[in-house]
């Protein structure tokens, strides 16, 4: 079974580190993403019992920063992971070939918890784009939901850039003699250590689940356990100029994929609603809505819920290529852009929720709030 699930940052940007060895990762760091050149794609796959995480490299928001240096490499990737879980990880490859067995580091009380290093990826700029990071699960912990501390399927991580790859330096000339009497040098100050870049988290087990941290959309009562509908949207919108004038259409690609628990009820109903984490300003930005090119009905609720309502859409109904959904945003409102339009737009993220024909089923998703000049 193919699965996804997304990447979902945990920790604030300016978070302390006041309790250095308690939180993840165990150890003082910038954890700020825009500091840094590295990311893992939104979803991660399930095939059985192999995990495979996709690297990408992006432009670097604070180019002043240290980890934003061009000479830092991806070297390892590091996962939050329950203490049990020490053999759990096994097989991991990058881009088909294998690479170093991962290490295992406790932290926290009474070491409950600790961090796997998947570690000797040696990716850098020229390679980490497209680069697929496998690994194998087993022993007591063989899904992500059992094996990160988060639960559900998240698990956080941290990208850590471990190692520069300066040119080799040829060896030094033979010193001369040292002059009678020379006062001695000066200790050097030692090497500051390598930054360490923002720690990103993982997620969900078998798709996509919602953020691990807690968000109240949507606002009604209805089931948001991951993957209980058959639907979902690529995590990563196209940006299109509209067919006249400066506005954009943000455009997703609605795909069908398989249920957590096939046996649940909403699996096998319609969908009927889409539902967007939008903010109440931004009412009148919206110009149109489009399914596969036919403008459809679009309806906003309290609290900045957007929606694409009366969908009626069977599994059937939905194509191997998917159906796409655009939004086109105004270009002179108020919220022209998806970092603007979203709720968590200026996070990097927009949350949105699939309903069930019932509306008793709502799993919380996530899609990138890409910049319009994409």
């Amino acid at each position: 079974m193919r699965a996804s699930a997304l990447l979902a940052l945990v920790l604030a940007a300016g978070l302390a580190c006041s309790a250095l060895g308690q939180t993840f990762p165990p150890y003082s760091c910038t954890r700020d993403p825009q500091q840094s050149r590295f990311r893992l794609d939104m979803p991660y796959t399930v095939t059985g019992n192999r995990v495979c995480m996709t690297t990408r490299v992006v432009p670097c928001a604070k180019p002043g920063s240290p980890c934003c240096d061009k000479k830092i490499d991806l070297y390892k990737i590091e996962l939050d992971i329950n203490a049990q879980c020490k053999f759990a990880v096994t097989g991991v490859t990058v881009n088909g070939r294998p690479a170093l067995a991962p290490t295992f580091d406790p932290y926290g009380p009474n070491d409950s918890k600790a961090v796997m290093k998947l570690t000797g990826l040696n990716l850098t700029l020229a390679t980490a784009e497209g680069a697929v990071v496998c690994m194998k699960l087993g022993g007591a912990c063989p899904t992500m939901d059992t094996l990160c501390t988060v639960g559900n399927g998240f698990c956080q991580t941290a990208l850590p850039g471990a190692s520069f790859s300066s040119p080799s330096q040829p060896p030094p000339a033979p010193p001369s003699p040292a002059p009678p009497s020379p006062e001695p040098p000066s200790p050097e100050p030692p090497a500051p250590p390598s930054p360490e870049p923002p720690m990103t988290p993982l997620t969900p087990a078998i798709r996509r689940p919602p953020p691990p941290v807690p968000v109240s959309f949507p606002f009604c009562e209805c089931n948001r356990t991951v993957g209980n509908v058959p639907f979902t949207f690529d995590p990563t919108p196209v940006v299109k100029k509209a067919a006249s004038g400066p506005n954009k259409m943000y455009c997703l690609t609605l795909y069908t994929t398989d249920c957590v628990d096939p046996s649940n009820k909403c699996c096998a109903q319609r969908l009927s609603k889409v539902e967007w984490w939008s903010k109440d300003a931004c009412r009148s930005s919206v110009k149109a809505v489009y399914l596969d090119g036919v403008k459809v009905d679009q309806q906003w609720a309290p609290q900045g819920s957007f929606k694409i309502p009366a969908l009626n859409m069977a599994k059937a109904a939905v194509p191997s290529a998917g159906r796409e959904v655009c939004i086109e945003l105004n270009a002179m409102s108020a919220c022209p852009t998806l970092q603007s339009f979203c709720a968590r737009g200026a996070q990097g993220r927009c949350y949105y929720a699939m309903f069930s024909e019932d509306k008793t089923c709502c799993p919380l998703d996530t899609f990138t709030a890409v910049s319009a000049r994409r």
